[in-house]
């Protein structure tokens, strides 16, 4: 069933279809709040914040765009208000991970995909809110440059622009994090 049909289906009463609209996306949703706090309690949070309000809103989504596309706008803005809200804190974490490096071989070659899926993803959470939150979109939910428009509000160029630098910047942080593997 699609998003459309399903927004439908919500607007008529029915509680369980939105319930699977819920489920469709609460895994990207949750992820580009994460991207944004920085705090998986925070995420669920914004999360949750961002589909009641779309739940609250839903007869006014016109249906010009994909759902997804407006969906994410309100957790952008979702994320970015509990932010405001939140007094900065430190974070500290402490890991036990080794990592055995063989010389002669490149190292992100020998990762497998899960691996290095996880690799990027702890180097997009290095990088400046927006910078992670317009390669998600890009690269993740494989979004169009209009589609990131719609969604950020930003310029068709300014969009461009961030994600020339948010890429360059991503390969710096793989870069040095892959250099001070070596080095160990």
């Amino acid at each position: 069933m699609t998003d459309s049909e399903l927004i439908d289906r919500v607007l008529k009463g029915e509680r369980h279809a939105f319930t699977i609209l819920v489920n469709n996306h609460k895994d990207m949703a949750f992820s580009l709040a994460l991207r944004i706090t920085k705090s998986e309690n925070l995420a669920e949070e914004v999360a949750q914040d961002a589909f009641l309000k779309v739940y609250t809103a839903l007869s006014g989504f016109r249906k010009e765009s994909r759902f997804t596309t407006w969906l994410y706008r309100i957790v952008i803005n979702a994320a970015y208000t509990k932010l405001r809200e939140k007094k900065p804190y430190e974070k500290v974490q402490f890991t036990d991970n080794f990592i055995e490096v063989e010389t002669g071989l490149d190292g992100f070659d020998r990762l497998s995909v899960k691996e290095r899926g996880e690799s990027i993803k702890k180097a997009l959470g290095e990088l400046e809110k927006m910078d992670a939150v317009i390669l998600t979109l890009f690269y993740l939910e494989e979004y169009s440059v209009e589609e990131m428009v719609e969604t950020t509000g930003f310029s068709k160029a300014n969009v461009k622009v961030k994600l020339h630098r948010a890429r360059k910047k991503l390969a710096e942080v793989i870069e040095k994090k892959y250099v001070e593997l070596l080095n160990q």
